[in-house]
């Protein structure tokens, strides 16, 4: 069987494969439009020789090379389908990533979240607890406090009633003596009566200085003013006060508990300091009250005093701080051995009721 060989026929190879052979042909390029000019390949399986030679031969040039094309079209649509199908699948993957890297993420914060929620409810607990401790214990130091009060209170009515009296019998028995005595013992007698005097005059002070009423009444300053006085009617203490401000009145019941402390600190002074100089100074102003007890005793070692736990002093210093505490004052100490003792209570933005001129 001859065939044509003119350049715009197709060229025809045969392989020799076993069964039905398989045939491939070329197009020459500028038959196709094909810029680059080059034979491009196009292989037709499972065709079988009868319909191959019966029917491949008689189809026109024409109609070749459009089979050819629409193979070639064909071909080309499955490269691009299989691009696709390798994008997708590229996307598909990184999307995973993705997905994955934002769920894992995802649980994370959540988990930080909870454990932060957790450890603040923990907290805030924690914080209730300390609060509700305090509050307690803020309670029960009023509640010893009212009932220390109480009892000075009892204990005045005590010493003005039944002690003064006592002390003013006494007095009128050594009038009635007095005139009957010997001469010799006259003397004796008169300071008899006067040491009685001056026993009323203390049994009056001390009595006013523990009754409450009292000292709300005249005011804490004038309070403080008595205290001192007595420490220097003993004529073992050279005794100042100092004010500086506009001098005014708290709280009748900050004002109770800035007084007991006074006395705490001035008992103090009689008990251990051996001193013989008490310096007081009050600095009155909105923003705070400033209170400063000084003596130029022996002084003593704070850090000491508080380790000693059992100690009066220690527990003295403990009580003072808690009595300062109710008022939200700061307490203060600088002492050193010998060098005396400087105390300062310091009430920030004090509650106050009434100004007067000092």
């Amino acid at each position: 069987m001859s065939r044509n060989t003119d350049s715009t026929m197709p060229l025809l190879f045969q392989t020799a494969a076993a069964g039905p052979r398989h045939h491939c042909f070329t197009q020459r390029a500028h038959d196709m439009d094909d810029p680059g000019n080059i034979p491009i390949p196009v292989r037709i399986t499972s065709i079988p020789d009868h319909v191959w030679f019966s029917e491949f031969t008689a189809l026109s040039p024409g109609t070749v090379i459009t089979v050819y094309q629409r193979h070639l079209q064909f071909h080309h649509l499955h490269l691009l389908f299989n691009q696709l199908f390798m994008q997708t699948s590229t996307f598909a993957t990184s999307l995973t990533i993705i997905i994955s890297t934002l769920l894992v993420m995802s649980l994370s914060a959540a988990v930080i979240y909870f454990l932060f929620l957790y450890q603040k409810k923990k907290f805030r607990h924690q914080q209730e607890l300390i609060e509700m401790r305090e509050a307690f214990n803020h309670v029960l130091l009023q509640s010893k406090l009212a009932i220390q009060e109480q009892t000075l209170n009892h204990i005045s009515k005590e010493l003005h009633a039944n002690f003064s009296h006592l002390v003013s019998l006494i007095n009128i028995n050594l009038s009635e003596i007095l005139p009957k005595s010997p001469a010799g013992q006259r003397e004796n007698i008169l300071e008899t009566k006067s040491l009685a005097k001056q026993l009323m005059s203390e049994l009056k002070a001390l009595s006013a200085n523990l009754n409450t009423d009292h000292i709300i009444n005249i005011g804490f300053v004038q309070a403080l003013q008595n205290e001192l006085n007595r420490l220097a009617k003993t004529g073992r203490y050279d005794v100042s006060i100092t004010k500086t401000g506009e001098e005014y009145r708290m709280q009748p019941e900050h004002e109770i508990i800035l007084f007991r402390l006074c006395q705490e600190v001035l008992n103090n002074v009689v008990k251990y300091a051996k001193a013989s100089k008490v310096v007081s100074k009050l600095s009155f102003s909105d923003d705070n009250f400033i209170l400063t007890i000084a003596d130029n005793g022996d002084g003593f070692d704070i850090d000491q005093a508080l380790k000693q736990s059992g100690e009066k002093q220690s527990t003295g210093l403990l009580n003072m701080r808690k009595r300062a505490s109710l008022i939200n004052a700061d307490l203060n100490i600088t002492s050193h051995s010998g060098d005396g003792t400087i105390v300062t209570i310091n009430i920030p933005h004090p509650q106050i009721l009434k100004t007067y001129a000092v």
